[in-house]
């Protein structure tokens, strides 16, 4: 019979475990500030919140230049989450107002960029009825003026455009829809059109169709069986070609409705 483990453990006491940490110079705390994305001027102090060069991207990651609040001190920060395996960013701009977290608390630490913050300069995006399109009730990725681009190292991209389109892509194909609604196959430059499939097998069925013999509706099927009966006499020797030919229509005419699928669709 096993004896009955008794655990020693017990909660974590937050004050003996900043107290154990607490050494001369060590400041445990996280700092937190609000910046503006700008460049400042070498000569003139000036912060400029119009510079582009504020934001620079590297193999290394993407860097920006702010300024903080209220200090007005200059200092370039990270932007951007994740790691070489998955790794995601939105495009900032000059004059944006972004929040900045400090390691430590320690300001000689690079600060990272935790988020951009919307107000009156960067609202939030409205739809047509003048209301946030986010309400609270989704995740919402939204882009303004810029595209959406998720990809893979392995070639499967989905891109939605800033003007509208939306691509799927990978490395040997693409399915592109234009603003317009257009669908194109195999990337932008499709020029080629495709059948409907329902209107085409509603016309070629009535083309096909048996039918009453040799009226205003009359199918071809309709057609080469009349033909066939009325081949007697100096006829007789087309009947076997007449007959040829329903039998081939008969048998196309079976298989129309299994020329469609019935898991890719459109309009």
């Amino acid at each position: 019979m096993r004896a009955r483990s008794v655990s020693a453990r017990r909660g974590m006491d937050m004050t003996r475990f900043a107290q154990g940490l607490r050494t001369a110079g060590v400041d445990l705390r996280f700092w937190m500030s609000y910046a503006t994305v700008a460049v400042v001027d070498d000569e003139t102090g000036r912060p400029d919140f119009t510079n582009p060069n504020a934001i620079v991207v590297t193999p290394s990651g993407a860097e920006v230049d702010v300024v903080l609040e209220p200090s007005g001190q200059p200092m370039t920060a990270r932007w951007g989450w994740g790691g070489g395996r998955v790794t995601g960013h939105c495009p900032l701009e000059p004059g944006d107002q972004v929040i900045l977290g400090f390691p430590d608390g320690d300001a000689s630490m690079v600060p990272q960029v935790l988020a951009a913050v919307s107000g009156a300069s960067a609202p939030l995006p409205v739809g047509d009825d003048g209301k946030p399109v986010f309400q609270n009730d989704r995740l919402l990725v939204h882009a303004r003026g810029v595209p959406v681009d998720v990809r893979t190292d392995g070639g499967a991209r989905v891109l939605l455009d800033a003007d509208g389109g939306a691509q799927l892509m990978n490395g040997s194909g693409a399915v592109r829809i234009d603003p317009d609604g257009t669908v194109r196959l195999h990337g932008a430059g499709a020029s080629e059109q495709y059948v409907k499939g329902t209107t085409f097998l509603d016309a070629l069925t009535k083309v096909v169709a048996p039918g009453p013999p040799l009226g205003p509706d009359t199918g071809l099927l309709g057609a080469f069986t009349a033909l066939a009966a009325a081949a007697v006499g100096p006829l007789a020797a087309f009947q076997p070609g007449f007959q040829t030919a329903v039998l081939a229509l008969t048998q196309f005419n079976a298989k129309l409705t299994t020329f469609l699928s019935d898991d890719v669709l459109g309009e």
